[in-house]
This record gives structure tokens, sequence and C-alpha cells, in this order.
């Protein structure tokens, strides 16, 4: 219980000041939310992007499952049905430039050789040994998304790639799925500067709004 003398102090002190601690007290609030929801915005971002691409994967896996089915139930030959089925998969294009491949996943030794089967951005790589293609870091690409897929049948790998149309590589993360009944690994990715990018956006906007609250409250 507040007692009388600490009371009389209280109301001793000026108005002003009064209103100076409580506008202390909601800047630090402000300010405590505000950074939690910056350090948020990142993962979330991320969160979603993977979660778009792994539907996206799940998407060309059905189109290569129809086409496997037509092959099985023999309206379609299962070269013709394979031929289908790429052609499917490159056609399938989204937010402007993004793409698919499909590559090859040995059945054998570790060491077998691993063959691009399709590349919608790389075309001169279809039909190519891409076993030992590695990233500037020596990632081996390709054979990161076979282990991937043999481990778990599905999963995301971290690399550097260049754009469509780019020679320099910029990080990458890419979600793969095997497609077991024709041994096919398809995967599409992200890279990581277009997420960057948005944060920075979300992030900019976010403390224009926060110094226009503190301003208000200021004044």
């Amino acid at each position: 219980m507040v007692g009388a003398g600490m009371l009389s102090r209280i109301r001793g002190i000026p108005i002003a000041a009064k209103l100076a601690g409580i506008v202390v007290v909601a800047i630090t609030a402000i300010g405590t939310c505000a950074a939690m929801q910056i350090s948020a915005i990142r993962p979330a971002e991320m969160a979603a992007r993977q979660l778009r691409v792994h539907s996206l994967v799940d998407v060309a896996l059905g189109v290569v499952a129809d086409f496997h089915r037509q092959a099985t139930a023999g309206t379609l030959s299962p070269e013709a049905a394979r031929h289908g089925a790429m052609a499917a998969i490159r056609a399938m294009r989204y937010s402007g430039s993004e793409y698919f491949w499909i590559n090859d996943m040995p059945q054998g030794q570790a060491l077998e050789p691993i063959h691009m089967i399709m590349h919608t951005a790389k075309p001169e790589l279809d039909g190519t040994v891409i076993s030992g293609m590695k990233d500037p870091d020596g990632v081996f690409v390709f054979q990161r998304f076979v282990a991937a897929v043999r481990e778990g049948g599905a999963g995301f790998v971290g690399y550097r790639w260049p754009r469509p149309g780019a020679k320099q590589p910029v990080p990458k993360l890419s979600y793969v799925a095997a497609f077991q009944p024709w041994g096919w690994v398809i995967g599409t990715g992200i890279y990581v500067d277009d997420v960057d990018r948005i944060v920075a956006d979300r992030r900019d906007a976010a403390l224009v709004q926060i110094g226009v609250a503190v301003v208000v409250m200021i004044v």
C-alpha cells in the first residue's frame, strides 16, 4: 500500500516530468516489440518460401505421376510418357523466371554417374553427366540432391548457382524430391538474396512506422 509520503512525493513531480516518463516507457515498449517483429521477418519469409517450393515440387511430381499412370495403363508408351512429362515440367514456370529441373538417381553404386534429364534454364546440360559439378564453395550440387532423396525421399539443399542468364553464382536453397518409378529427382529452388531484399524492404517499412509512432508520442 502506498504511504501518504509517497503519494505526496508523486504529486510533487511536475506534470511535464510525469508525461516524459510515460513517453519513455511507451517508446521502450514500442522499441522492444519492434525489435521482436523485425527479427521474426526473415525466418517467417524463409519458411513461407520453403513451403511454396515444397508445394510446387509436389505439383510437378503429380504431373509426372499422371504420365506414369498413362504408361502403366498402356495409353502411352514408356518413352512417350517420359518425353511428355519432361515437356510438361519444362513448360512449368512461376514468379517470372523460376523453373524446375530433373536429374536421374543412380540405383547402383554411389560412384555411378548422375545425368541431367531436363534443365529448363540450362538446356545445354540435358543428357550430360553432372556428378562432378560443384559450386564455388566445393559443394557437389547434384550429388547432394541425390543424397537428400536417398536419405529421406526429399529435402532441402543449400548451395550457390547462377540466376537464369547470369554467370555469377549466388546463394540458393532448393527442394528436391524423388519420383521412384523412373528414378528421377525433381527440384526447384529460391534465391536467398531475393528473400534478403524482401526482408530489407519490410524492415525499412517497419522502422518508418516506428519512427512516426515515436515522433507522435514525443509531440
